[in-house]
């Protein structure tokens, strides 16, 4: 493949009809995954349903206890946590946007979106090339596409809490979509692999659980 050809917009597309093009991907309009992961030693559990346009919900359970609560629904942002119940609006709430279900499809043609090729690397021994997706003023988050597949196998982000790095390491096909099974994550000095073990396209869930208030 002629690198120097590609343009940001053709690496989006080639990953896109890659875990299953455009017209399947806009029929999932909610989706609810749930991943395990051992952190310390411990057994976490992340269970996270998203909606159309941009819906999130997800809980963290650790040993059983649920430790955080986070809720976005498209205006507002919720957090509950041991400490109590916080309520985050503006640039503070849109921090906690997960961009929909499949957050390339909104990459496109979206004026919120600054889309930046970054050369090429090698990720667990494939070829991939650099994409920087920019947002506001924040430095965006960096993924890796495969040259071979197209598909995602890494991404990076940075933070005031340092840099957070995941890298893809399998993936499963449900209903012709290709989704992440596993990864290998890095947070804040911490290393765990995470896993899904559960994931239902277009499941019926209770509306309330977006509720902010």
């Amino acid at each position: 493949m002629d690198v120097a050809s590609l343009s940001p917009e053709a690496v989006v597309n080639r990953y896109l009809e890659a875990i299953g093009g455009r017209e399947k991907l806009e029929k999932i309009t909610t989706l609810r995954r749930v991943a395990s992961a051992e952190v310390s030693g411990m057994q976490m559990e992340v269970e996270e349903i998203n909606r159309t346009p941009n819906s999130t919900y997800k809980k963290q359970s650790m040993m059983g206890q649920v430790m955080f609560t986070t809720v976005f629904n498209g205006e507002k942002s919720m957090i509950i946590s041991p400490q109590g119940k916080q309520i985050l609006e503006g640039e503070e709430a849109n921090a906690l946007n997960e961009g929909g279900i499949f957050p390339a499809l909104m990459w496109l043609n979206n004026p919120e979106y600054e889309l930046s090729l970054e050369g090429e690397a090698e990720v667990n021994g494939e070829k991939a090339i650099k994409l920087r997706v920019k947002t506001g003023n924040s430095e965006g988050t960096l993924y890796y596409y495969s040259l071979a597949t197209g598909l995602q196998l890494r991404e990076e982000t940075k933070s005031p809490q340092g840099t957070t790095y995941a890298n893809i390491t399998a993936y499963e096909e449900i209903e012709e979509i290709k989704f992440i099974k596993e990864m290998q994550s890095e947070q804040m000095g911490m290393a765990f692999k995470i896993i899904y073990q559960t994931t239902e396209l277009n499941p019926q869930v209770d509306e309330t659980i977006f509720k902010i208030e």
